[in-house]
């Protein structure tokens, strides 16, 4: 949810030799982690949208940003900056460079994603899209066998859903997160209590896989007393 812990996540999950493609390269921390992380024998293509660059200031923001002219010095021997015109011409600039003759471009193995630098804003929803069409042109390029192997994504609003998200069969085990535990616990909220106020605690969402999974959750989660709303009702058995 952070450009620290995206940059964290960098250093943890890219090796050395990796194809990266960065998407939302306003700032040289992220850039220059995952240049030092795949060493020389790796590979970054480092795409945003064109922007106006800041002034060389003192401020942390603005001296952490990259600055115009920096892809002529910046790991010249295993990077490339990518400027677009907007957030929808990604697919172009990576699957069917013009410096190619439109050929589709080998595949990477790792993305690393600023959502709200290169989509503009930070949506849910719009970060799911973007690394599923992602995964689909990536993972299905003709000829070539390499597949993404992670995806690292620097998003509030997708971080606050992994966080409300629980597997089933880590429920039915036990294997959940104290915060997790005490909101299933929890009896409902006063009625006082607003959509969207500080005192607001956003419900746990629990993903199953099947009718019968679906059914073992309900002692887990439904408590004595609960309004309950089920959508699909399986003709009443559930």
């Amino acid at each position: 949810s952070s450009t620290k812990e995206l940059t964290r996540a960098v250093k943890a999950y890219v090796e050395p030799g990796d194809r990266v493609v960065e998407l939302g390269a306003a700032l040289r921390d992220t850039s220059t982690a995952i240049c030092e992380a795949i060493g020389p024998s790796g590979e970054a293509t480092l795409v945003d949208v064109k922007r106006s660059f800041p002034k060389r200031e003192d401020d942390k923001r603005t001296t952490a940003m990259r600055r115009e002219g920096d892809d002529v010095t910046f790991y010249t021997d295993r990077s490339e900056f990518v400027e677009i015109d907007s957030f929808s011409c990604w697919r172009r600039a990576l699957f069917f460079g013009e410096c190619q003759n439109n050929a589709p471009l080998a595949s990477y193995d790792v993305l690393v994603a600023d959502v709200s630098s290169i989509v503009g804003n930070d949506l849910d929803l719009q970060a799911i899209s973007l690394v599923k069409e992602f995964l689909e042109l990536n993972d299905n390029m003709p000829g070539q066998g390499t597949k993404c192997r992670v995806v690292i994504v620097k998003s509030g609003a997708l971080n606050a859903w992994a966080r409300r998200l629980v597997h089933a069969q880590r429920l039915f085990g036990g294997k959940i997160s104290d915060n997790v535990r005490s909101r299933l616990a929890q009896q409902k909220q006063d009625d006082d209590i607003h959509v969207g106020s500080k005192r607001f605690i956003p419900p746990i969402v629990v993903g199953t896989v099947g009718v019968e999974e679906y059914r073992r959750t309900i002692p887990y989660i439904v408590q004595e007393g609960n309004a309950a709303l089920e959508l699909g009702c399986h003709l009443g058995t559930s």
